[in-house]
This record gives structure tokens, C-alpha cells and sequence, in this order.
């Protein structure tokens, strides 16, 4: 699951445009990552949809699969997911301009599948490789499965990732090769711009704390206007994380509870190589800068979102998203070229 895999962690149409590639895991050349292959050993071409503001993070993911299928190609249809939608609905899935892989939005999922315009994808597999799907039929993952096959994997702007600096890790004494308890760490170990709630949430998730709900008979309800006392523990054990992590950070006057001066100065200088900073959650578009502040990526590893645990609770995605990636149906019976947008 190599191209999809590396390219579902963002939004094709609504998300920052300075993007870089990700690799949520090491390629490795073993049975489960890349079938019986080792390196090389295809020599098909599969075409992949890609927006203009993305094509360099396209390039650098479709180089990453080039170093495990060297013969492979993979070509680029620059086109925007909509109109890229409007000349499959025009054709069909026979039509060159339409491509093997391409971004889809959740309500068309649907009617391309009674179309029989979508190719079946191992998405649990693909799920278990990238971690923090606690239930991923529970959310955007399961609206995909349509009788019994899961035609699209979830791509949004939600996904976040551990880049870890492994110099860093080293000098201070972080293990990066286990699962990693946040209240364990020292403040500085672990950068999260928690005010943010684009990265806030992967705590709140953990606990599954609810921010806004609604029950059964209608009425809204949170966890946030509940007495403290009240709520179960594991809520108690994040809410009392978050409160420790920002006493530290104020009491040493670091700023990362400055939203102006956190980004791009405080954060970025301690993940640089010879910095205090080992783990810093982020989203796949930062891929370019962090590799960059982490010996030019000599230094730099990628760690899955639920590596890490608050309380022996992992960090977790969003719950939502806009669409998914999907594999056009024409290049089902090629096993090679599924493979290929699998992988």
C-alpha cells in the first residue's frame, strides 16, 4: 500500500499548500509491505490525480516508491479533484484522462460505487500500518466499506504524525523504539502546541472527551462542563497532563504558549539537531521543514500518532475528514499495478 499510503495523510483539495512528503513507517522489503517482491520486479506505469499546489509533496512520495519498484512509473494527471471528477463522470473509467489513483469526496462514494468506478482497497491493513484509528469502522473509514469492501482509504487535513529528531532522542535520553508515555517525559521532550486544537485534540481523543455531543434524546451535552470530580478517570489523567505540561513550560518561560512565537521560532529551534527537543506532533505538509532542521533528515524518523500514550492512552486522530483516496476499478484485474497503488 505504498502510493496510497503515502499519500492519503493530506487533502487534495482543502489543506495547507506548502506540503512535503511523508513516510508514516519504514518501506521495508518484506512480505507484508511489499508482497513477495524485494526490490524492483515491476515495470508497470499507474497515474495518480494530483492538484498543482501539490505536486512537489506528489514528486517526493511517487521518489519514495521509486526506491522499492525502481522500474515502476508513476505519471502525474494535473487536474483538480472536482474536474478530475467531472471527466469520470463524463466517460468512464476506460478514459486515460481519468486516473488510477485520485481523491474522491465522502457523499460521491456512493454513486461511483453503483457506477463500479472504484477498485477494492485492504484498507484495515492500511489502517494498522498507520496507527491512531482506534475504530476505524467507527468513523470516516467505515462509511467507505460498501457491502463488504472498502472502496476508499480516509485522507484529510486531520492526520498528524510524530517526527521525531533520533540525535535529539539519543542526547536526552528518549526512547524512540517503544511506546512513549508523554507523563513521563521531560517538558521539552515532546513539542505540541496543545492551544491549538488542530493538535489538541489528538489528547482529547485519547480520552475520548466530548467536547460537544448529543444524546438520545437530543440535547447537547460536554465533558467540559463537568465537575472535574465527575469525570472518569482516564479524562482526569489527560486533563491534569495538559495542565502539568503548560505549568512547566510557563514556570521555565519557554514560548510555546505564544502562538507568535511558537511557530517557526521556539519550536523550530529546539527540534533542530543539537536542540532539547526529541518528538514534535505535526501534520505530513511539515515533512520538508523538519526534515531540514533535523540534520537535513539524517536525523529524522517518523513515528505513528499513537506511539505515544497519556496515561497509557494513545494520542488519536481526528474523527472526521473531507473524502478518501480511491483506486480507479479498470486496473483491479492487474495485480501489479494494485500493488502498486496499494502499496
Amino acid at each position: 500500500m505504498l502510493i496510497l499510503a503515502l499519500l492519503l495523510t493530506t487533502v487534495v483539495a482543502c489543506s495547507p499548500k506548502e506540503v512535503e512528503d511523508v513516510q508514516t513507517g519504514p518501506i521495508e522489503n518484506d512480505e507484508k509491505n511489499v508482497g513477495d517482491e524485494t526490490t524492483g520486479g515491476i515495470e508497470e506505469t499507474i497515474t495518480v490525480q494530483v492538484e498543482s499546489d501539490w505536486l512537489d509533496y506528489y514528486n517526493d512520495a511517487a521518489a519514495r516508491v521509486n526506491e522499492v519498484y525502481p522500474d515502476a512509473k508513476i505519471e502525474f494527471i494535473e487536474v483538480a479533484s472536482f474536474d478530475h471528477l467531472d471527466v469520470l463522470d463524463a466517460t468512464d473509467v476506460t478514459n486515460d484522462d481519468v486516473a488510477d489513483v485520485f481523491a474522491i469526496p465522502a457523499d460521491r462514494i456512493y454513486g461511483l460505487s453503483q457506477n463500479e468506478a472504484l477498485g477494492a482497497l485492504d484498507a484495515k491493513t492500511m489502517a494498522d500500518n498507520l496507527g491512531g484509528f482506534a475504530d476505524y469502522d467507527a468513523g470516516l473509514g467505515g462509511n467507505f466499506n460498501i457491502d463488504g469492501e472498502y472502496l476508499a482509504f480516509p485522507m484529510n487535513i486531520e492526520t498528524l504524525i510524530n517526527f521525531a529528531n533520533t540525535a535529539n532522542a539519543e542526547a536526552n535520553g528518549v526512547d524512540l523504539s517503544e511506546s512513549i508515555e508523554f507523563t513521563e517525559l521531560n517538558y521539552e521532550d515532546m513539542l505540541v502546541p496543545v492551544f491549538d486544537a488542530w493538535f489538541g485534540v489528538s489528547f482529547v481523543n485519547a480520552a475520548n472527551i466530548e467536547l460537544l455531543g448529543i444524546d438520545d434524546s437530543g440535547n447537547l451535552y460536554s465533558d467540559m462542563t463537568r465537575d472535574f470530580a465527575d469525570l472518569e478517570p482516564e479524562k482526569q489523567a489527560i486533563l491534569t497532563a495538559l495542565y502539568n505540561y503548560w505549568k512547566a513550560h510557563k514556570e521555565a518561560g519557554t514560548a510555546l504558549f505564544d502562538e507568535d512565537a511558537a511557530w517557526g521560532g521556539y519550536m523550530d529551534a529546539a527540534f533542530s539537531t543539537g536542540g532539547k527537543n526529541a518528538i514534535r506532533l505535526e501534520g505530513p505538509w511539515s515533512t520538508g521543514n523538519l526534515s531540514d532542521l533535523a540534520g537535513e533528515g539524517e536525523d529524522l524518523a517518523i513515528l505513528s500518532i499513537n506511539q505515544v500514550t497519556v496515561d497509557g492512552n494513545p494520542l488519536a486522530h481526528w474523527k472526521g475528514g473531507w473524502g478518501g483516496l480511491a483506486v480507479n476499478s479498470r486496473i483491479e484485474e492487474n495485480e501489479d499495478k494494485m500493488l502498486l497503488a496499494e502499496k
